[in-house]
């Protein structure tokens, strides 16, 4: 008898006709990159900053200014809008953050000769800087 039950609850769960009730991609409407759901694509969040150059000028704020204020040495805000305005290249790559120095500079990329800010020993996190990156590989926009 339990021969029975089993043989047909599998043949109750193969009929084609039944209506779709969710759980595979079947979906040939949906457009979204997030597989099994027809939820919109989220945007990764990005700690406190946005990948945009207001979000790098605020990091700058909060982790560099102190050190690069425009007083002295370099005015990071300048210096990068201009690099980046100018097509120079020496701080930001358009499009490419692991050739940009920027990028390398606060990720780690270059130690243990150099890592900013100064006198840290590990990188900020990466909620703190991975929008550079993102703001990088998109262009860098100034806008």
């Amino acid at each position: 008898m339990k021969r029975f039950w089993l043989l047909a609850a599998l043949v109750g769960c193969g009929d084609k006709d039944a209506e779709d009730t969710g759980g595979g991609d079947t979906d040939v409407a949906d457009t979204d990159t997030v597989p099994d759901t027809d939820l919109p694509y989220v945007t990764p969040i990005f700690g406190p900053y946005e990948p945009t150059w207001a979000g790098v000028e605020q990091m700058f704020v909060d982790h560099c200014d102190s050190c690069h204020p425009a007083q002295q040495g370099i005015d990071l805000h300048v210096a990068i809008h201009d690099d980046v305005a100018n097509d120079v290249k020496y701080y930001v790559v358009p499009g490419n953050s692991a050739a940009s120095f920027l990028n390398k500079a606060i990720s780690g990329a270059m130690l243990p000769l150099f890592l900013m800010p100064y006198n840290r020993t590990e990188p900020l996190p990466g909620s703190e800087i991975d929008h550079v990156a993102a703001w990088i590989d998109a262009g860098a926009p100034l806008e």
